[in-house]
């Protein structure tokens, strides 16, 4: 590192020029010192010499004609009569100083005992004349102790320096350890960078992709100068681009120096009110993406410790960054874990609320249609058929609840998303209202996916329906598909396992959510809507069927801004579509006296249940739990037929009696039925074993009866 001669105690030097020029009988002398950041040798001090001395001689490049010979040299010069020596045609300079009145010079270089190169002093006089020989070794004694004096200075100042360089950065460290927020680490650091170096700005610059832009976020800036945020083209300080990309530092102390500075960058520096600047680049993995730059609207020579400081400050600025964004992530995977826990505990409670209020409809709905049955009168009919209404309104409502806590059986089949969605248009143009506009931008080649079309049309209607309600009077609906691979950090985010995925995105223009709405929107029954409106399970309903399908739910809302609802949608296995089947509509036939088994803990439930069965025209046996079901299926045979419950009390759920059945009694048919599948919720078509939600129709009932008698170990 080159020493910082700006702030050496100068008396040094000066005691040291006073002194050479009494011992060399000269008229005036200066020091000249190398700069070697600048590549310049800079006129540090003098004496007795007139004002265009200094003017000539302030700072020239090392390539400099006499600069060139007494770095070559690397020992004392003599020119006893300027306009007899040899160097007279060749070094412009010496005809410069005799210009200036002056007929002789010597100069004595400025080397520390390491061989470095430090400056050169320079003593001159007005006449011809030959130094006496006796000064000569005191001049070189003298330099020696002069360089000496410096080294010792130089150390010293270095010292100084580090001590101040290592406190201000611990104090940056403080400054910035508590800060989460990127913008506010660039501001509380060019902030402090500016009052420490007592500059006019301190910004950070980020880069595009191709180097095209510079965008300047945050830039300290003294109350009397112009703030630089803002986007600038990089077209005209190509220039400076091209030394970070080196990785250089780009440092001008004089931005009117046109040996150092091109026109076009000075131009536009200059407009801007920018005299001398340093920029110092940053990378990551090995690109430019970035540099810490500080200027001045004065002329400032740029010390070496202040340069290695804005390095470590922008080496050390991305590790903070690095830490910031793995801190948001584990945040954000923290918040994302505790909410999936929150919302499979509500799963669970709903599961159970379900599974009790089903048990209740069910009761209604067997003696309702019972009662239905036996009155005549028209009123009472009526009155019978309005309450069978209200049940299957309940029991619509809680088929939304089962889909949110993922305990309601999915008949999945591959799909494609794109023609789904366009046979879809019309019903939600329907949904969203006339007044918007509806647009799709749909992945070409797009994936299969397997889902519950029934559930994917009602999510899909129902996100519709919400983003009309969001928009008001009018704006745009959009929905997009892309076929995506999950991996990593994202993947993480969406509690997805790592694969192939089918995003379906829909977009409004509305009035957006709030964070704290955002974080509520899938819980069942929150709702912003007013009262009457709305039952606040359409989002969590459609949580629960994607979750239930493999996929993940991801909401990005901004109030005044819009929303954007994701579906992450597993890519299936399957090719193609399955082609739907005809519906066949057959002839349900009432029973021909079979014995059945009905298994069932809740007494109501199994009393209605009964009753129905029998006027079906089966004979019926009753269990009250599993273990009562499973001791009647030892001992019976006569029992063609099992129906049971499947969350039960008593340690033996229907599900176990069904496998029993299937190792034991093969001939026997089973029909499992539930309002929660709960424990059973691995329970699935492919099971082998038929099940009916509660509560269900004489109808359903009826058919799945006859189509069990008919085949015991088929699926229907």
């Amino acid at each position: 590192m080159q020493p910082s001669y700006l702030d050496m105690d100068q008396s040094v030097l000066a005691e040291f020029l006073a002194a050479a020029i009494e011992i060399g009988d000269a008229d005036c002398g200066d020091i000249r010192l190398l700069n070697g950041p600048m590549g310049t040798l800079d006129l540090f001090m003098q004496r007795g010499c007139p004002r265009a001395w200094e003017r000539y001689w302030r700072s020239k490049p090392l390539d400099f004609d006499c600069c060139q010979a007494g770095l070559d040299a690397k020992q004392p010069i003599r020119v006893d009569d300027v306009e007899n020596s040899a160097f007279f045609r060749t070094i412009p300079a010496l005809r410069r100083m005799k210009e200036l009145g002056y007929q002789s010079l010597r100069t004595t270089p400025l080397i520390a005992r390491s061989g470095r190169f430090l400056g050169i002093l320079a003593l001159f006089r007005k006449r011809p004349s030959a130094p006496d020989a006796r000064s000569l070794p005191l001049l070189n004694l003298l330099a020696q102790q002069a360089v000496d004096r410096m080294e010792n200075e130089r150390s010293a100042v270095i010292l100084r320096q580090n001590e101040e360089r290592k406190s201000f950065l611990l104090n940056l460290a403080d400054t910035l350890a508590p800060l989460r927020d990127h913008l506010a680490v660039e501001r509380e650091t060019c902030r402090m960078i500016g009052e420490f170096l007592k500059v006019t700005h301190t910004y950070f610059a980020q880069f595009d992709e191709e180097n095209d832009t510079a965008i300047i976020r945050q830039d300290y800036t003294k109350e009397t100068a112009f703030p630089l945020n803002g986007a600038y083209s990089m077209s005209a300080f190509e220039w400076s681009i091209e030394k970070l990309r080196r990785n250089e530092c780009k440092i001008v102390p004089d931005m009117k120096d046109t040996a150092l500075v091109p026109d076009s960058y000075r131009k536009i520096c200059l407009e801007l009110g920018i005299m001398s600047s340093v920029s110092v680049p940053i990378f990551r993995s090995d690109k430019l993406v970035a540099a810490l730059c500080i200027t001045h609207h004065q002329k400032r020579v740029w010390l070496d410790n202040e340069t290695l400081l804005l390095r470590e400050i922008a080496e050390r600025i991305w590790e903070v960054h690095a830490r910031i964004k793995a801190e948001q992530v584990l945040e954000r995977a923290h918040e994302a874990h505790q909410r999936a826990q929150r919302l499979e505990a509500l799963g669970q409670l709903t599961g159970g609320i379900t599974h009790d209020f089903n048990n209740l409809l069910m009761v209604l709905s067997v003696n309702l249609e019972i009662a239905e049955m036996h009155v005549t009168a028209p009123r009472g009919k009526i009155a019978i058929l309005r309450a069978i209404d209200a049940i299957k309104q309940g029991a619509s409502l809680n088929r939304r609840l089962l889909t949110f806590s993922q305990h309601r059986p999915l008949k999945t089949e591959p799909i494609n998303i794109n023609e789904r969605i366009m046979n879809l248009m019309p019903l939600l143009r329907g949904a969203i209202g006339e007044a918007f506009r509806v647009t799709t931008t749909l992945a070409a080649d797009s994936w299969i996916s397997k889902v519950d079309v029934g559930e994917f049309d009602n999510a899909l209607v129902n996100l519709a329906s919400n983003a009309g309600e969001a928009m008001g009077n009018g704006g745009e609906f959009s929905i997009e598909t892309q076929n995506l691979s999950l991996q990593g950090e994202k993947a993480r985010l969406l509690n997805l396992p790592e694969g192939h995925y089918i995003r379906l995105s829909v977009r409004d223009t509305g009035s957006g959510m709030s964070p704290e709405v955002i974080q509520r929107a899938i819980e069942p029954f929150f709702t912003t809507k007013s009262f009457g409106k709305g039952s606040g399970l359409g989002l969590s309903s459609i949580y629960g069927f994607v979750r239930q399908s493999g996929g993940a739910l991801d909401i990005n809302s901004k109030l005044g801004a819009g929303t954007m609802v994701s579906l992450y949608l597993p890519k299936a296995a399957a090719l193609h579509p399955t082609p739907k089947a005809e519906d066949q509509h057959e002839q349900f036939l009432p029973g021909q006296g079979e014995m059945l088994l009905l298994v069932e803990d809740h007494e109501q439930v199994l009393e209605a249940s009964a009753e129905r069965l029998r006027l079906l025209g089966y004979n019926v046996l009753v269990a009250r739990n599993g273990r009562e079901g499973l001791h009647a299926l030892e001992r019976n045979n006569l029992i063609r037929l099992v129906v049971s419950d499947i969350v039960m009390s008593g340690g033996i759920s229907g599900y176990d009696l069904a496998e029993w059945a299937k190792q034991n009694r093969p001939e026997v048919g089973v029909i499992l039925v539930s309002g929660n599948l709960g424990a059973g919720a691995s329970l699935s078509p492919q099971s082998g074993y038929r099940v009916v939600l509660k509560p269900y129709s004489f109808a359903v009932l009826a058919k799945a009866l006859r189509d069990a008698l008919a085949a015991p170990t088929a699926v229907s």
